[in-house]
């Protein structure tokens, strides 16, 4: 797992208003965060030998956990969670905009992928307001 960059990437997959309103309203939190709680979760590390199970799992949590998400951007961040280094997801859980989690080998180029896929440059570290 990690470093292999995100398979069937969607684009813009995040840019419609309720999207948009859905990730804001996670302020202070961020679904970076809460793609990489969802990939250490227990309901989705039996599924880690596998891209698709694993991606389709951590998705699905994602979709559940962030009210008004739409599945095609919560697919986006289930994606992140497997591109990422397993040791990005323990970080990146407490806190996504840490140095310790935004350094993390080969995080940057999935969070490249992550804004390829939603459409949009991640403002995840900042105020929305």
């Amino acid at each position: 797992m990690g470093g292999g960059g995100m398979g069937g990437a969607l684009s813009g997959a995040c840019i419609n208003q309720d999207d948009l309103t859905a990730l804001a309203d996670l302020w202070p939190s961020n679904a970076r965060e809460v793609a990489a709680d969802c990939g250490i979760g227990i309901e989705c590390e039996g599924s880690i030998a596998s891209e698709e199970n694993f991606t389709t799992c951590v998705s699905a949590c994602v979709e559940r956990t962030v009210t008004g998400l739409s599945s095609a951007c919560a697919t986006c961040y289930g994606e992140l969670a497997w591109c990422s280094n397993p040791d990005c997801l323990n970080p990146c859980a407490t806190n996504s905009c840490l140095p310790l989690c935004e350094n993390c080998q080969g995080y940057d180029i999935c969070l490249a992928e992550l804004e390829a896929c939603t459409g949009r440059v991640s403002v995840d570290c900042t105020d929305p307001t």
